[in-house]
């Protein structure tokens, strides 16, 4: 299966009639662009090609290029699944192609052994919410990164996902979107107030956290919630939404997942 052919192949069911071909689509194996990156996207294109028959399950990888998005590439990387990305853009979330895999209309989105081109049926699992599609990933092999078998430690990991995915993401995200306003909107004081307000509180929790039980969220060990958590809290700091040297525990952690080559790789598929 080639890159150029990738999306056909999931998507030949989920088409409506009329809709754009899909090599007309941004569509690609991961990892990146760039002319130097292509022995690695070609490499990735032949991994997905020959998943099924390893016993790896097929995995179509639908993101953009924000922290929920890059979320699911840096997961995917440190796991070392083989994968196929594709670039879905803000244009397309509401298109019933996009929308029969994530019904929400949202990215991340996963599409797991889809049917060949031009055969009938649908993919095994489709899923949408990063919560459930990170939980998922970090079950596959020998579920390390979600506690491994561990009951306990699988909960202490849960708290943090759902942690991030209940408060960070939604709190940065609006500080976000109000930061962006035009100065002098009536609503931006008020809103980067507010939302900056509750995003330096989280962090205090965070700091804690990793001050008195790190490295990392969850103790000792590297675990989905600091996937999940690092493209948003990276990029607070990195904006100036939260001053990092107020949290030296959570600066120590950025730089240490950061500095991760799974991660580099999930932030190259962007590049």
């Amino acid at each position: 299966m080639g890159c150029v052919t990738a999306r056909r192949v999931l998507l030949a069911w989920a088409l409506p009639s009329g809709a754009p071909s899909l090599s007309a689509r941004a569509s690609r194996c991961a990892v990146a662009r760039a002319p130097a990156s292509r022995p690695a996207t070609l490499r990735r294109c032949r991994q997905a090609a020959t998943m099924a028959a390893s016993g790896v399950p097929k995995i179509d990888a639908y993101a953009l290029g924000t922290p929920n998005g890059k979320k699911l590439t840096i997961a995917l990387e440190e796991l070392g699944l083989p994968y196929t990305f594709h670039k879905v853009t803000f244009d397309h979330v509401k298109d019933d192609w996009f929308t029969a895999i994530s019904p929400n209309g949202k990215i991340p989105a996963l599409a797991i052994n889809a049917p060949a081109e031009g055969a009938a049926g649908r993919p095994e699992l489709t899923l949408m919410e990063s919560g459930a599609i990170m939980t998922y990933l970090g079950k596959l092999g020998d579920g390390k990164l979600m506690g491994g078998g561990d009951l306990a430690a699988e909960a202490k990991i849960q708290q943090w996902l759902y942690w991030v995915n209940a408060g960070v993401g939604p709190m940065f995200g609006q500080a976000g979107h109000f930061r962006g306003l035009d100065d002098g909107h009536p609503a931006k004081e008020y809103g980067m107030k507010r939302y900056k307000e509750e995003a330096a509180r989280l962090m205090s929790v965070l700091d804690k956290q990793l001050a008195t039980a790190g490295p990392y969220m969850a103790g000792a060990e590297l675990s989905m919630a600091d996937l999940a958590g690092w493209p948003w809290i990276s990029a607070g700091v990195k904006m100036g939404m939260v001053d990092g040297s107020a949290f030296p525990a959570i600066t120590k952690w950025v730089d240490l997942i950061g500095e991760r080559e799974g991660v580099k790789k999930g932030l190259a598929v962007f590049a």
